[in-house]
């Protein structure tokens, strides 16, 4: 009876890993995989964009503020 239930369970899990793996080789599911993966990528490639516009805007800041010190130091240095 223990064998019998323990086939039964095998044979059940193999079809379940059958149905689904029948069910990802369809079209319509690789098409829909393929369209989130592109725009997964899409995404990625935008927040990496920003994060660079965002240091890029950081670091001018930094020198524009750098700029206005070495400005300030030498009108009192010609004053």
């Amino acid at each position: 009876m223990l064998n019998m239930l323990l086939l039964n369970k095998q044979n059940a899990s193999r079809f379940v890993v059958y149905s689904f793996v029948w069910f990802v080789s369809t079209a319509e599911i690789l098409e829909h995989v393929y369209t989130m993966e592109s725009k997964i990528l899409q995404l990625q490639e935008a927040i990496s964009i920003k994060g660079d516009n965002d240091i890029l805007r950081i670091q001018d800041q930094h020198v524009k503020q750098q700029l206005k010190q070495l400005l300030l130091k030498v009108e009192k240095k010609t004053l």
